[in-house]
């Protein structure tokens, strides 16, 4: 199960790097927890997990700029484009 949750980690990172306005810190080889920048300026991490949250993706700012998603159990490799999409077009 953990092997897994780390695959969908990092397909979600590997989609998150390809989203113009966010830097992922880095690739997560064990691990299903992400860390993110928001390089887009006219968006903070506050109101982009705001904006997530009323589309049912719930993440977490801890800083200005900075995001935490977390793969619990239930998020699977099916839900990593639709949660892209989500994003994209929370940052639109």
């Amino acid at each position: 199960m953990k092997i897994l949750k780390i695959a969908v980690g990092l397909a979600l990172a590997t989609g998150l790097a390809g989203i113009p306005g966010l830097h992922v810190d880095e690739v997560p080889m064990r691990t299903n927890i992400i860390y993110f920048e928001i390089t887009q300026p006219d968006v903070d991490a506050p109101r982009l997990v705001a904006r997530l949250e009323e589309s049912g993706v719930r993440m977490g700012a801890v800083g200005r700029r900075r995001i935490r998603a977390v793969l619990n159990y239930h998020v699977t490799a099916a839900d990593v484009p639709a949660t892209l999409d989500v994003i994209r077009a929370a940052l639109a």
